[in-house]
């Protein structure tokens, strides 16, 4: 395999991982509210889930969703390489 592939496996390998980090803190989330509301029925407090876990959770799964999708197109812009669309019209 050339570097150019390794590199695109490596980020779409990277938006695994994200993608991974962007699950568990929508679990993170979910207990927080969980947990807020057996509070709140004990003790009358509001019910207010954290919003950095909501922030961080929605972040991590937009840049997971830009690793995996764009991978190539990132690949291609790192190597400074023509898009296909150029090159196509390039031929004809």
């Amino acid at each position: 395999m050339r570097p150019r592939d390794w590199f695109s496996v490596g980020i779409r390998l990277m938006g695994v991982y994200v993608f991974y980090r962007s699950f568990h803190f929508w679990l993170i989330l979910v207990v927080d509210m969980v947990s807020r509301s057996e509070i709140s029925k004990e003790f009358g407090a509001a019910q207010s889930p954290t919003s950095d876990a909501l922030v961080l959770a929605v972040g991590y799964l937009a840049l997971a969703y830009v690793l995996i999708f764009g991978a190539e197109r990132l690949t291609r812009w790192t190597f400074n390489e023509p898009s296909p669309e150029i090159t196509r019209k390039e031929s004809e």
